[in-house]
């Protein structure tokens, strides 16, 4: 019996939008996939090939949600709120969660998400698509033991299959498109060139609609192929950082702040729109006129660097001026 309050995994939670937008693409996309493939030749090899993908990636997913990364999962504790009037963090010291009111091992990187409500021992990151967080029980690429790297090289199989299989999806389909565009006819499928519907196993549609849902499914394909590249690119530079996303995360913050911090004191320090009056020597002119309004002469010792002068002569006191109406 689990405590109150206490998330085991992503089926407890609450589905979000992220949750609910993966598994609608998990359901849709392998049929409207399956539906592209059925009119060529090599049935049913590539609709097999596409199942026997999705299913693998389906139960990979299924795992990650299904299983509860929780530090105190054996002995699950029955999460309280936190008083942030009693306690400064969550975790006090790296040795004791507030919440939870259990001891933890400083060296374990354990931290309390906030939507799990649950301490995740080496904590990753909290996964929105999975609903789950992600920790040590069910993400690990730091360590270096046998184990460990199983699950890496497992991981890194699934991504690569998927990859693979969606990418090259896509540039087949936008091959056959393109023939179809050119030839009216497609390679690999039989096509009636008077009617210009295309065959499946026991029935026929519009060639015109088969393009377009190629089009759509090959485009949907393309973008998860380049998903997968841009998770395992970050996930390889984390690795090689020795970082998990949420410490990278926080050190991209920091860099930011301190970015920001360094900024303001350049523009708090001369950014008022004066500019600082370096030594000039203004000469001075012959005296044309009489009288004591002659141009004086500001020499290098009137200007002291770094200061603000006005650029405008001097002139001499109204008591001295010849005042006359």
């Amino acid at each position: 019996m689990l405590p109150e309050g206490y998330q085991r995994n992503g089926w407890s939670l609450r589905p979000n939008l992220h949750q609910m937008t993966s598994w609608v693409a998990l359901v849709l996309l392998p049929v409207a996939t399956v539906f592209v493939s059925l009119p060529i030749y090599l049935f049913p090899l590539v609709p097999l090939a596409v199942i026997a993908t999705y299913l693998i990636v389906l139960a990979y997913i299924i795992y990650l949600t299904s299983m509860d990364p929780g530090y105190f999962h054996d002995d699950p504790p029955k999460p309280i709120e936190f008083d942030p009037k009693q306690h400064d963090h969550v975790i006090a010291n790296n040795k004791f969660c507030n919440v939870c009111k259990r001891d933890i091992l400083p060296s374990d990187g354990v931290k309390h998400c906030r939507e799990c409500n649950k301490c995740i021992g080496g904590f990753d990151h909290h996964c929105k698509w999975l609903n789950n967080c992600v920790g040590r029980r069910n993400y690990r690429y730091i360590e270096t033991s046998y184990r460990n790297f199983i699950a890496l090289f497992l991981r890194t199989f699934v991504a690569l299959v998927a990859f693979l299989s969606f990418f090259g999806f896509f540039f087949g389909v936008l091959f056959l498109v393109l023939f179809a565009l050119r030839f009216k006819s497609v390679p690999f499928m039989e096509v009636n060139a008077e009617y210009d519907r295309v065959t499946a196993v026991w029935f026929s549609y519009p060639l015109t609609l088969w393009m377009l849902l190629a089009i759509v499914v090959g485009v949907c394909h393309l973008i998860v192929a380049l998903l997968n590249i841009h998770l395992l690119y970050f996930h390889y530079k984390l690795w090689r950082l020795g970082l998990t996303t949420f410490a990278f995360i926080k050190k991209q913050q920091e860099k930011r702040k301190a970015s920001h911090t360094y900024t303001s004191k350049e523009r708090s320090s001369g950014s008022s729109g004066w500019v600082a009056a370096t030594p000039r020597q203004y000469p001075s002119r012959p005296n044309h006129k009489k009288g004591p309004y002659n141009r004086a002469t500001v020499s290098d010792s009137s200007v002291r660097p770094g200061t603000l002068q006005p650029t405008t002569s001097r002139l001499p006191p109204l008591s001295e001026r010849n005042m006359t109406v």
